[in-house]
């Protein structure tokens, strides 16, 4: 699902291939899903050597190591499109959050009661989100940075700020036939 995400996305998809990252010390996430090295090695390798993926390999910078960066080939993206819109995400609190809290802010948010403004205005959001059907579902978040106080944004696990580099006019009739389509999907 991650490689279908990528194309609609326009992003590469990062996948960590060293050993360090699935051990004691390694990432959270990593631990969290589950993740293995030795099969998601082979996925790469399979992908790879059947011509299915881009493959960017990484490079060591300094002491921290960046991740392999991999993106569907047109072969894949013509089987692997339409399971991208089919992919939903749990809608469950919270639907407040701070990115990096400030002196005591974490605590403040957390606490809030299911009747104060905001939780009820993003709770009956979501409550309608969930009883809904469409491509690419998830919750919506009000995220502050610090604090309350410096406003937020809403947050759609989804959707992301087009980069201002990617061309986004089209011509009248350029998105006529398959081909165009792939390519204009493939342009990253």
């Amino acid at each position: 699902m991650s490689l279908a995400q990528a194309i609609f996305q326009r992003k590469w998809l990062v996948v960590i291939l060293y050993n360090n990252a699935y051990g004691p010390d390694g990432s959270h996430h990593i631990k969290t899903f589950g993740f293995q090295i030795t099969p998601l090695r082979d996925i790469v390798r399979y992908l790879t050597s059947v011509g299915l993926i881009y493959y960017k390999k990484s490079k060591k910078f300094e002491d921290k190591p960046s991740a392999t960066r991999v993106f569907p080939e047109a072969k894949l993206v013509e089987q692997l499109w339409m399971y991208f819109l089919d992919i939903e995400q749990d809608i469950n609190p919270p639907y407040i959050t701070l990115k990096n809290p400030a002196k005591g802010w974490g605590r403040v948010i957390n606490r809030l009661t299911k009747d104060h403004p905001e939780q009820e205005g993003m709770t009956i959001i979501n409550e309608f989100i969930k009883s809904h059907k469409w491509a690419c579902k998830g919750p919506v978040q009000l995220k502050y940075n610090t604090s309350a106080l410096e406003g937020g944004r809403l947050y759609r696990p989804y959707t992301q700020k087009h980069s201002q580099k990617l061309p986004c006019k089209l011509q009248k009739g350029s998105l006529s036939s398959a081909n165009s389509q792939r390519e204009l999907a493939l342009r990253v």
